[in-house]
């Protein structure tokens, strides 16, 4: 299981967690440097940031088979300039290389998502509106048909793909490692990258 919490506007926390125990044993011996220390040098990618995410990514990459947790958290700006937060859980499972499922819950909507290689259908639990349609038989094909097809995301997408590196390292400018922190009880990398028009 991978639990990804999105912070503020910035940083991304990812710990995978598989079989009970998280991904932190291979990336155990770096040393925390301090966010002050990072945040004020030049535009740079920090070696030990790419070595980390290159690692975290070769191992999902590896998994023919993984399932993710996420909770995500919608900000809408209303007419009035007020913003309003709403969180929602997605729990994803994956299946190389063509097989996927999904299931969203939140106040803004709950939805399932089913893939099977050959369609995607998206169920509305709410309304109970469903529709299926013919996508490409593989994830990756899938994954780049799906916003234009249906306008919609996949929650966490980016570390679903065939090579999560290259999709998580496009336009990135800068990146640094911020320090271990706690995340469920695990001494956890907190990395955070900045590309063209998103920092996580």
């Amino acid at each position: 299981m991978t639990s990804i919490r999105r912070i503020g506007t910035g940083a991304l926390l990812v710990s995978v967690v598989i079989a009970g125990s998280f991904w932190v044993r291979v990336l155990a011996q770096a040393t925390p440097t301090r966010l002050a220390d990072k945040a004020s040098g030049p535009a740079a990618i920090d070696p030990q940031a790419d070595d980390l995410l290159k690692r975290m990514a070769a191992y999902l990459t590896a998994l023919p088979a993984f399932s993710v947790r996420a909770t995500n958290t919608l900000q809408v700006m209303l007419v009035s300039g007020e913003k309003l937060d709403f969180e929602a859980v997605s729990e994803v499972s994956v299946r190389r290389p063509d097989r996927m499922r999904s299931r969203r819950t939140g106040v803004v909507g709950s939805a399932d998502f089913f893939y099977d290689g050959k369609t995607a259908t998206i169920f509305d639990r709410a309304t109970k509106f469903f529709t299926v349609n013919q996508v490409p038989p593989s994830i990756d094909g899938m994954l780049q048909v799906l916003p234009d097809l249906l306008g919609v995301d996949v929650p966490g997408a980016d570390l679903l793909y065939t090579d999560v590196y290259a999709g998580l390292m496009d336009e990135v400018t800068q990146a640094h490692h911020v320090g271990i922190e706690d995340v469920a009880g695990a001494r956890t990398h907190h990395l955070a990258f900045r590309a063209r028009e998103v920092d996580w």
